[in-house]
């Protein structure tokens, strides 16, 4: 593609994207999410803007999630429609690397959210990553969209 037509080694590919508005926004999170819940390294969750929001986004894809989670939002903070893409480009970046970064400003983890497993206070040392999940949810109160890109390294 793009990389190649510019002389540059591909990095990343995009395996699905998916968007969508559904009833409710845990309607729209399982739509996006759908069936690529398979082999799955990290999963780049977006979060929705609001501890209750951010609850809801862990209590529907942590189920059907297998994978270490972090979120650049600790450290960004809300950049609206640009943190989605500062998420994609930290995703190509971590591709191919054994570490996760941990949730920045994340010390301790709501009881609230299950079991998933939340990269926090440290990096997290992991087999080499191929594939990532970035998800995410719309912010406002009464919204019910939701977003998800799976993106996986090229092979050499």
């Amino acid at each position: 593609g793009t990389a190649v037509a510019r002389g540059a080694p591909p990095l990343a590919e995009v395996v699905s994207a998916e968007s969508m508005c559904g009833k409710t926004r845990r309607v729209a999170l399982e739509g996006v999410v759908g069936g690529a819940t398979d082999r799955i390294g990290l999963w780049l969750a977006n979060g929705c803007g609001s501890p209750e929001q951010d609850l809801e986004e862990a209590q529907v894809l942590g189920p059907l999630l297998d994978a270490p989670v972090t979120s650049s939002k600790g450290t960004i903070g809300n950049a609206f429609e640009c943190s989605g893409l500062i998420d994609l480009v930290l995703s190509v970046r971590l591709l191919g690397n054994d570490r996760i970064p941990p949730v920045g400003l994340l010390n301790r983890q709501d009881p609230g959210i299950g079991g998933i497993d939340v990269v926090r206070t440290a990096p997290m040392k992991v087999r080499r990553l191929e594939r990532i999940l970035v998800t995410a949810a719309d912010h406002g109160r009464r919204s019910t969209a939701a977003g998800a890109v799976l993106i996986e390294a090229v092979q050499d």
